[in-house]
């Protein structure tokens, strides 16, 4: 019903079941049982005292309507701060996973208390059955570790200050690079040519390729190879098997592929990056940095420079920039001297060329049908090779015919693909990969592989608007975590009337955030942008236990009952519906971490590490 309830409020709002929606009700499935089974238990358990089935499910459900109402509100007040941020890409990732996260529950809230306690009282005939013997011997445990942490109170802080303490190490370990980390189903070949080849010449090259990975399929989890290749590029790709394009397995190819790859004369090949061109710069296990000046010629011989130097530092691979992907051009070079003795202007050259390969434009021809635009062009067939190029006669005052070559050299370059300016600046970014460590741990050695390089004047290396985004998602995350903290408090003093219950509730926390450092700690996965989205989900769930049991230790004092005799009892009693709400939490993820599914080209699964490790 609240799944049924949440895609019709999304369909009212003109939104639609896109990845971020998905990715927001997949995340709650299992949060959203969670009100239904503390209110089902508390009914159960009224029934298991020897209540009817109307009084129990009028008892049960209003002794946890203060709890369920504020367990749900802490896990979607987390959200709010969004409201008050400017918008950023984090912000719209939040906001709209955060939406349906938040409408899921909120229908879960109201299903709760109203179709629950009416299916229980009106459908559910069967008498309880006593209690399992796991779980009475569950409680008779909890009962006894309660009751001497109870008796002896230094233990539970040393405990907790011992467990908070062991992870202030695996916490600093974590690569905090705040982004995404991009799924990928293929590991792609570039070809790099020397000299300009024909299509078939291409092709000859690329099944050479192919002919040597074929043997290999099986070690590459290869389900197909795929080449392309026309006259600006050539690629080979190598898609995995079904079920096995996860991160080791392609971090596993793209080490292997480079030494399975044929030596051919003229031809460099090289495993790629195939994130997008513009976002090579981004996403997680990367470095880059930004080379800056004025003249992109300059800027590509320091790449080359910085490439190299990069290139020899440990752990790094990869190291490119998107420039190498350009397309070969021809440049003709006047040799000014020659020219000058025949008496051959650099204009006549470019005149010649230009009605070579664009044509020139002549006057309107007019016919019955209106005006037709002409333009006189060479044959196709004389534009094909650099040969034929090279003779194209000039003609010389003195009326000689001079071939273009006698006056020029034509000469192969690659072409630059794209130009990049920031701050009336032409600037180039080189990107490099890393499979373990950290980008902290890189950083410094990018710095120190660069300082030794000369640079001439006006020209500069910086990690740039890569570090100053890092430093600003940082920022922005530390403000919403802030603020979700503070709101979550304020949810919790407000409803239970008491900033001190609110404060020992907020106890649990540094707990959570030890569970969700380890976590990621020991599964070696980095802190990433829905790593961190994960976190602000935990600070409004895992307060959820502690508001259940509360108020039921509340309902017992206020009945005149001793605090510790309420505690050992609505401890006890609670243990149950902590469990199960727990349970189905981390039941609803364990698909996510166990699959590693991607949405919209970005894995997820980091979030569910740190929602069961906070847990």
């Amino acid at each position: 019903f609240s799944l049924i309830v949440t895609c019709g409020i999304i369909w009212s709002q003109g939104k639609t079941l896109n990845t971020l929606t998905l990715l927001g009700l997949i995340v709650g499935i299992g949060m959203l049982v969670d009100d239904a089974v503390v209110v089902m238990e508390n009914i159960f358990r009224h029934r298991e005292n020897g209540a009817d089935r109307k009084t129990a499910a009028r008892r049960g459900a209003g002794e946890v309507s203060v709890a369920v109402t504020a367990a749900t509100l802490t896990s979607v007040i987390v959200f709010l701060p969004l409201i008050f941020n400017k918008p950023s890409e984090m912000n719209i990732y939040l906001k709209e996973l955060g939406l349906t996260v938040c409408f899921t529950l909120l229908a879960s809230l109201f299903i709760s208390q109203t179709l629950i306690p009416l299916a229980t009282s009106r459908y559910i005939h069967a008498a309880p059955r006593p209690k399992g013997r796991v779980m009475e011997a569950l409680e008779n445990a909890y009962a006894r570790v309660l009751e001497l942490v109870l008796r002896r109170r230094w233990l539970a802080p040393v405990i907790g200050l011992a467990v908070v303490a062991s992870a202030v190490q695996p916490f600093r370990s974590l690569d905090m690079n705040f982004d995404t980390s991009e799924s990928e189903l293929f590991v792609q070949v570039r070809y790099e040519y020397s000299e300009e080849l024909s299509l078939e010449r291409k092709q000859e090259i690329i099944t050479q390729v192919e002919h040597a990975l074929e043997p290999h399929r099986e070690e590459l989890l290869a389900r197909s190879i795929y080449s392309f290749w026309n006259d600006s590029f050539s690629l080979t790709r190598i898609y995995l098997e079904e079920g096995e394009a996860n991160e080791e397995n392609i971090a596993l190819v793209r080490r292997r592929l480079p030494d399975l790859l044929p030596e051919i004369a003229g031809v460099q090949l090289s495993v790629q990056e195939t994130g997008q061109g513009w976002r090579m710069h981004r996403g997680g296990n990367r470095v880059a940095f930004q080379l800056v000046g004025d003249d992109t010629e300059t800027l590509f011989g320091l790449a080359e420079e910085a490439i190299a130097r990069v290139s020899a530092i440990p752990g790094l691979t990869q190291v490119e920039t998107r420039q190498q992907e350009a397309q070969q051009e021809l440049h003709i070079e006047p040799d000014r001297d020659l020219a000058a003795a025949y008496d051959v202007s650099p204009d006549q050259l470019a005149q010649v060329v230009g009605l070579t390969y664009r044509g020139r434009r002549l006057q309107r021809f007019r016919t019955p049908d209106g005006e037709r635009e002409m333009r006189l062009t060479l044959d196709e067939q004389e534009q094909e090779t650099v040969e034929q190029l090279g003779n194209l006669p000039l003609h010389t005052p003195a009326g000689e015919r001079v071939p273009l070559a006698a006056v020029a050299d034509l000469v192969q370059r690659p072409g630059r693909e794209v130009i990049q300016r920031d701050n009336r600046l032409t600037s180039i970014w080189v990107t490099a990969r890393y499979e373990e460590g950290t980008t902290e741990h890189y950083m410094p050695a990018v710095r120190e592989a660069l300082t030794g390089m000369t640079f001439p004047y006006g020209y500069s290396w910086t990690f740039g608007q890569w570090q100053e985004r890092r430093q600003e998602q940082s920022k922005e995350f530390l403000t919403n975590l802030l603020l979700a903290l503070l709101l979550i408090f304020a949810v919790m003093a407000g409803l239970f009337e008491s900033a001190r219950q609110a404060l020992a509730l907020m106890v649990s926390l540094p707990f959570a955030l030890a569970g969700a450092a380890w976590t990621l700690h020991l599964t070696g996965t980095s802190f990433d942008q829905p790593a961190a989205i994960g976190l602000l989900l935990l600070i409004g769930i895992v307060v959820n236990n502690g508001i259940v049991m509360l108020e039921h230790i509340n309902q017992y004092r206020r009945a005149g009952m001793p605090r510790e005799e309420a505690m050992l009892r609505g401890g006890r009693e609670r243990l149950r519906p902590i469990l199960m709400t727990a349970l189905t939490t981390l039941i609803g993820l364990v698909p996510i971490v166990v699959q590693k599914p991607s949405l919209g080209g970005v894995y997820y699964y980091s979030m569910a590490l740190v929602i069961m490790g906070g847990l």
